[in-house]
């Protein structure tokens, strides 16, 4: 199993990078919808997380991220790389 990270670091990373508060966040939430991020800003907070916490995310594992639970599993933080039958 993956080190569990916190995602606080996370949040305070789209924070930082996008200006919006991300207090609220949930795992189903839609990126583009709630947080209004764009394929290039997603493309900068992926950038900034593989650095923070030492991943490599491939440009295919960039196109399927739809959600903030999306996010998460492919940054293997929290619990959300536990949930079963969730493609990233």
């Amino acid at each position: 199993m993956a080190e569990q990270r916190d995602d606080g670091l996370l949040r305070g990373l789209i924070a930082r990078l996008t200006g919006r508060d991300v207090r609220a966040l949930r795992p189903g939430d839609c990126l583009r919808r709630v947080l209004g991020l764009d394929g290039l800003d997603l493309v900068r907070v992926v950038i900034a997380a593989e650095e923070l916490y030492g991943v490599i995310v491939r440009d295919e594992q960039i196109d399927r991220i739809r959600t903030y639970g999306d996010l998460l599993r492919t940054l293997e933080i929290g619990e959300a790389n536990c949930e079963p039958g969730q493609p990233v």
